[in-house]
């Protein structure tokens, strides 16, 4: 390990950053308010817009690392010829996944911005 040339992933310092991220606005918004009696307001939203988008990346390393329990599992009940097939099918259904978020992602902000102008 200590002969591997360490490459920079940009997956895990943003991983890194998001979670000190959280832990900064966290731990001083505790501050604030027990000390100065005054709480920020936008933190819990911040800090919970920051865990999903660790969600996300580290969804990403584990999956490219093969560490996610319910793949790994299911992985290994395959006989050999069967393996590759199933690591094709997951991955496809991960991809159906993220596109139906997306799509129902957009929809909901259309909706939003069409709400909004009919009120204004």
């Amino acid at each position: 390990m200590a002969a591997e040339k360490r490459q920079f992933r940009l997956d895990h310092w943003i991983a890194a950053i998001l979670l000190f991220g959280m832990a900064s606005i966290a731990f001083i918004n505790v501050l604030s308010r027990y000390l100065l009696h005054f709480s920020f307001a936008a933190t819990e939203e911040i800090t919970i817009n920051m865990f999903v988008w660790l969600t996300v990346v580290g969804t990403g390393i584990a999956f490219e690392r093969g560490g996610q329990l319910g793949m790994v599992t299911l992985y290994n009940i395959f006989p050999k010829r069967f393996k590759k097939a199933v690591i094709i099918f997951g991955s496809s259904m991960s991809a159906a996944l993220f596109i139906l978020v997306d799509i129902f992602m957009i929809q909901a902000i259309y909706q939003e911005l069409t709400l909004f102008e009919a009120i204004s």
